[in-house]
């Protein structure tokens, strides 16, 4: 199959030009890589195709104005013909903090088989993490941790090494239903002794408001 992904035409003098989508794809430049493969992705396709055409034309037109057009396209399988799958093994899109992600064997045609689920705590957990260790001294920042409401002590290394630099640290998920706001204060350190850490012992440790 053979897709014409945009057209970028210019007129003589003109400092500009101008992208318009073609066959109702959305309009990003090429040269974005990372959107152009979310686009992609979005029409079922998992790679970036290895060919790409650049077609240049010029052109005078019925007032005489010179005109140089430029066409990307790009040729993408045909997910409907029949073809020898060529199968890899990675993440087929990622998880954000409100959907899981999905790994498994993928084809540039779009087929996936043997996948399994990427829960969206890796997602909650990788922007936390963000979060603690980009924090500097005297910030009160807010991790809201949804449901999630037990910490692994690689989640506890991060929280106290944020308290020990002047960070003071809120809490806030759900327990039995109920919504909690638990606050380690700025200076904090402990040992850390345990795989993980849960509700109960976090409230039983620190200062813990129940909102409802």
């Amino acid at each position: 199959m053979f897709y014409t992904l945009y057209e970028d035409s210019k007129t003589e003098g003109a400092d500009n030009w101008f992208w318009h989508s073609v066959n109702g794809g959305t309009s990003l430049p090429y040269a974005d890589y990372a959107d152009f493969s979310r686009w992609l992705n979005h029409y079922g396709y998992y790679e970036i195709p290895d060919t790409l055409y650049i077609t240049i034309k010029e052109f005078k037109d019925a007032n005489d104005n010179y005109h140089m057009q430029v066409i990307f396209n790009v040729a993408i399988p045909d997910p409907t013909a029949p073809h020898t799958h060529n199968w890899k093994y990675g993440t087929i899109y990622d998880a954000t903090e409100d959907t899981d992600g999905l790994e498994g064997y993928y084809c540039s045609c779009g087929a996936t088989k043997d996948t399994s689920p990427i829960p969206s705590i890796t997602a909650i957990l990788k922007n936390r993490f963000i979060q603690m260790d980009q924090a500097g001294k005297g910030e009160v920042i807010t991790l809201k941790m949804g449901e999630w409401n037990t910490f692994s002590k690689e989640f506890m290394q991060h929280l106290i090494s944020a308290t020990e630099r002047g960070v003071t640290i809120k809490l806030d998920y759900k327990y039995e239903k109920k919504n909690y706001v638990t606050t380690i204060p700025a200076g904090t350190t402990m040992d850390l002794d345990y795989d993980y850490y849960g509700p109960l012992f976090i409230q039983s440790m620190f200062e813990t408001e129940k909102l409802n």
